[in-house]
């Protein structure tokens, strides 16, 4: 991107590096003057992990599902399925499962492709659960996704009018 700020120190930028399978990587700065004058650097970095990283996807960001998600969108329904990923990184061992976890309960198990896992999530209207992501391998836990909160109101509010007695 481009940061501008005439004749002063430029202001810090974040980074975001991706989910990858390698751990060099290089940033490139190009700087240029008001004359047109560039000058470019390249620095390059290692990222070394110290723990079994897991990025859970295919929650819905506000926590919430709702009966856009249902077969008929906006329409009431009993439940939906989520489609979830599990991708995991870094010092891992040799990953034999990934579960899925619908609070302390085993929703599925996944034999990983890849570093990846995928799941089908059923999702009840009414629940109120908490869902994660656990890698093993063998029989010890590497790591978890964390807990995210997931809430389903598949059920739209029903109006009702109410007429008392009229004089």
């Amino acid at each position: 991107g481009t940061i501008t700020k005439d004749g002063g120190t430029e202001p810090d930028v974040d980074v975001t590096i991706p989910f990858g399978s390698t751990d060099n990587y290089v940033v490139r700065v190009t700087v240029t003057d008001d004359h047109g004058n560039a000058t470019t650097v390249d620095r390059a970095f290692k990222v070394t992990l110290t723990g079994c990283k897991i990025l859970l996807t295919g929650l819905p960001s506000s926590g919430v599902v709702n009966t856009q998600s249902c077969p008929t969108k906006g329409s009431d329904c009993a439940g939906v399925n989520l489609s979830l990923e599990a991708e995991y990184l870094g010092p891992c061992g040799n990953v034999t499962e990934v579960r899925f976890m619908n609070g302390t309960v085993v929703a599925g198990t996944v034999t990983p492709t890849n570093s990846k896992a995928a799941f089908s999530l059923a999702v009840k209207d009414g629940d109120d659960s908490k869902i994660e992501a656990l890698v093993f391998a063998g029989n010890t836990n590497m790591g978890t996704s964390g807990a995210s909160a997931l809430k389903a109101d598949l059920t739209n509010p029903k109006v009702v009018f109410v007429a008392g007695t009229l004089s």
